[in-house]
């Protein structure tokens, strides 16, 4: 297991796809907003000394780092997710160039908590820096409380190899429907297998003293260490470490899961997340109302 620390300073990915909205600036002009990493964070300190270790030298981003944590704290979830890319090759640079974030606004907020680079050894902070522009656009023309996607595009143009973009970010989503600490949330899903080589792949659950969990089991070279959370729980600490992920099946089942994903959650099935939401519903109703509203 990796050695951690708690605290500190210090965000995700996907690939520039041609949607379009205003021009990128930097990070606070954008209305993209920073805070500190939250306490409760179990925090890697020295992840980037894993560099280079099992790689080969490849036209295209690896990972030294992908991590999901996840909290509850007053019927909210929080998730932090933090992602440190390494590149080998000046191709492997422009892929990386671009990071594309996506969340709901109906459903939770996105704030940064970093974004750095590792350059020769030193880290170099790159927020509101010429380094790196920021941009935010809705997946629609116009935002509507029916389409309430947006993107998160942040763009690095000064890339080279060698080069490893340390980023990380939290989600809170809303605690509308919660009936309880951890509400009709209270779940955690993470990967930890993915197509892209990635050195350490992590996910930690902090679960609250007093609700059951469920978790299916993982394959065994998924290492999984347990410790308290003082005066709140327990935390779960799931890695899986330089994992060669192979080639899934094309003709497999869209159901059929090919990637090692964590699930857990603290229902064993539907029922109490159905009685949470029933509320919401009237009696004998025929979805006209909603039907109407989306016809407008």
């Amino acid at each position: 297991m990796f050695r951690t620390c708690s605290g500190r300073f210090v965000a995700g990915r996907c690939h520039a796809n041609g949607f379009s909205g205003h021009h990128p600036g930097f990070a606070e002009e954008a209305g993209l907003k920073r805070v500190p990493v939250p306490g409760w964070v179990d925090y890697l300190p020295d992840i980037a000394a894993l560099s280079g270790i099992g790689g080969d030298e490849i036209d295209r981003p690896r990972y030294l780092l992908r991590e999901m944590q996840f909290t509850w704290e007053g019927g909210s979830r929080q998730i932090w997710e933090r992602q440190l890319i390494e590149m080998a090759t000046d191709g492997a640079a422009t892929e990386a160039g671009t990071q594309i974030f996506d969340y709901n606004s109906a459903l939770e907020d996105f704030t940064l908590t970093g974004a750095s680079l590792w350059r020769d050894g030193e880290e170099i902070e790159l927020w509101d820096t010429p380094q790196m522009a920021v941009e935010l656009f809705s997946a629609s023309y116009e935002a509507s409380p029916l389409n309430p996607q947006y993107f998160v595009m942040m763009t690095f143009p000064r890339l080279r190899a060698g080069d490893s973009p340390d980023l990380s970010f939290l989600r809170r989503s809303h605690p509308d429907l919660s009936d309880s600490e951890c509400g009709p949330d209270q779940e955690a899903v993470a990967p930890l297998k993915f197509d892209n080589r990635v050195t350490l792949a992590r996910a930690v659950v902090n679960w609250p003293t007093g609700k059951e969990i469920f978790a299916p089991a993982l394959p065994d070279e998924v290492t999984q260490a347990t410790g308290p959370v003082a005066g709140w729980g327990t935390r779960h600490d799931y890695q899986l470490f330089d994992l060669i992920t192979p080639a899934g099946e094309e003709l497999a089942p869209s159901w059929v899961d090919q990637r090692t994903v964590l699930r857990v959650s603290g229902d064993r099935d539907w029922g109490r997340i159905a009685t949470i939401l029933a509320g919401h519903y009237a009696a004998g109703g025929d979805g006209g109302e909603t039907r109407r509203d989306l016809d407008q």
